[in-house]
C-alpha cells in the first residue's frame, strides 16, 4: 500500500504549528500530541506556522490554567533540581517557556 501525505499536512508538519512557547534553541524540549483544534471545518485545516512563539509576560497567567502545563512544569521542576510540589514557584521565578528560556514546548494538534 502506497500512502502519500496530503500536501497541506506535509507543509504543516514541517512548521512550528502547535508551538506553545519557549526558546526553540533551549536545552529542554517538551513535546506531545493533543487535539485542540475545535470541530469547525476552519479549525481542522492545516496552517503553516513560520516562527515559533513564546509565553510572553502578558500570557503567563493563562499558561498556568492548563492541567497539561502543570504536568510539564512539574517535570521541568524536577529536571532543574526542584521539588515537583514547587512547580508554581519555579514557574513564577523563572522565564521558562519565554523567549530567553532554556525550555521549549510543542504540542501538535
Amino acid at each position: 500500500m502506497d500512502v502519500k501525505a496530503n500536501k497541506d499536512f506535509e507543509v504543516w508538519a514541517k512548521s512550528y504549528s502547535g508551538c506553545n512557547g519557549g526558546n526553540i534553541k533551549g536545552a529542554f524540549w517538551f513535546c506531545g500530541i493533543e487535539f485542540g483544534g475545535g470541530t469547525t471545518e476552519e479549525n481542522l485545516k492545516f496552517r503553516e506556522v513560520v516562527e515559533p512563539s513564546y509565553i510572553g509576560n502578558d500570557k503567563r497567567n493563562n499558561f498556568k490554567k492548563s492541567q497539561y502545563n502543570w504536568k510539564i512544569l512539574k517535570l521541568y521542576s524536577v529536571i532543574t533540581g526542584h521539588s515537583p510540589k514547587n512547580y508554581k514557584k519555579v514557574y513564577l521565578k523563572s522565564d521558562v517557556f519565554n523567549k530567553g528560556s532554556d525550555a521549549f514546548q510543542q504540542f501538535s494538534i
